[in-house]
């Protein structure tokens, strides 16, 4: 089972659409869905009605917004943090492997940082 993604304004590449298909997994971008330039709360509760786990490189927002989910309780599907530094290819080779071995139960209401998973 591979953890679909949803990619917030920050992160929407459209190379990681086409070879996640490949892989079994969905991804989802903001701009494909309407969502862009909504406000970053949007798009977390957007990722987690439609059970993706939303993938950002706003840390400071989102570790925040994650925060404030469990101090509600508010569930959310999971946010992955992707460093603006990576090469655009290391960020869809991580996070295609994140996909592949993430389990989504395990994701459910975590913050994962990407480079961790390297």
């Amino acid at each position: 089972m591979t953890i679909d993604l949803y990619l917030d304004d920050d992160t929407g590449m459209p190379e990681l659409s086409a070879q996640a298909s490949r892989s079994g997994s969905r991804v989802v971008r903001s701009d494909d869905v309407g969502m862009r330039g909504r406000p970053d709360i949007d798009h977390l509760r957007f990722a987690s009605a439609n059970g993706l786990v939303l993938v950002t490189c706003n840390r400071r927002d989102f570790l925040d917004l994650h925060w404030r989910f469990l101090e509600r309780p508010e569930p959310h599907a999971g946010i992955v943090i992707v460093s603006q530094t990576l090469p655009k290819g290391e960020r869809i080779r991580l996070l295609l492997s994140f996909a592949r071995l993430a389990v989504p139960r395990d994701m459910a209401n975590n913050l994962e940082l990407l480079k961790d998973w390297a």
